[in-house]
């Protein structure tokens, strides 16, 4: 779970986008929307939509723009853990026992209302921040899909692969999420987003010790002790010179590692 004010609120305005699309009847019904609603839901906990929202507005976005900045994030994220779930044959409990056609044919119709939403955004961003924003975002999903087949076929698993998928699924992903509010608050979003890759590879190693992942506890503590430590110095580094609600997420974050590799 990362720490947020303004989840709610962000869940909110996903829910009424949705809920127009289907009133408009154009782009989604009302049977999809439910299965869309319950993969949203699924991800209630541990998603960062809240997170970006707060680090917009702390930064000056106004109201509306990080509003919809949290939800492109929120949207983002459901479809990218649905497609982690389909893959690992981990949906049906919040999905329910509906044809695995059915399940497919969602998670590719959330994937294109995730271009309408982020096209939403872009359209109100300023000109030079707009630029390349859903490309910036399938890329996102090109990368974290190149991650999970490695997780998948897992050949040749060593630490370095780990920490390599690691980069690519939970480090890719945050470092956009983090771009989403920084261009929300019209700022530079490469130091944003160099801290989001930190922070995303460091909580996806915490949570794979937390949950005793076999992907990690095969390798001995000391290696696992070691990337965490490089982790952590990584994260320390992002850190600097960013706003306080951002640092407050890092040692949150930093201070769960130690506890979790002692």
């Amino acid at each position: 779970m990362v720490p947020s004010s303004n989840g709610p609120a962000v869940d909110l305005s996903t829910r009424k986008w949705l809920d127009g699309l289907v009133i408009e009847g154009a782009l989604l019904d009302a049977a999809s929307r439910s299965l869309m609603e319950r993969a949203i839901t699924k991800c209630l906990r541990v998603t960062p939509c809240g997170l970006v929202h707060d680090v917009a507005r702390g930064l000056g976005a106004p109201p509306d723009l990080a509003l919809l900045a949290g939800s492109v994030s929120e949207v983002f994220y459901a479809v990218c853990s649905l497609t982690d779930d389909l893959q690992d044959g981990d949906a049906e409990p919040y999905l329910g026992p509906i044809p695995p056609a059915l399940a497919w044919n969602m998670q590719s119709h959330l994937l294109c209302l995730l271009a309408v939403r982020a096209n939403e955004l872009a359209s109100k961003l300023k000109e030079t921040r707009r630029r390349d924003l859903v490309t910036k975002i399938y890329a996102t999903g090109a990368a974290m899909l190149l991650g999970q087949r490695l997780e998948l076929t897992r050949d040749s698993w060593t630490i370095e692969t780990y920490e390599k998928v690691a980069r690519l699924s939970a480090g890719e992903q945050f470092g956009l999420h983090l771009l989403l509010g920084a261009l929300a608050a019209d700022v530079e979003p490469e130091p944003l987003r160099r801290w989001g890759r930190a922070f995303g590879t460091l909580l996806q190693l915490v949570a794979d010790v937390e949950s005793q992942d076999s992907r990690l506890v095969r390798f001995p503590t000391e290696e696992r002790g070691e990337l965490c430590s490089r982790l952590t110095r990584e994260l320390e580094r992002a850190s600097l010179g960013l706003e306080d609600r951002v640092r407050e997420h890092a040692q949150w974050l930093i201070a769960r590692c130690h506890r979790v590799t002692r």
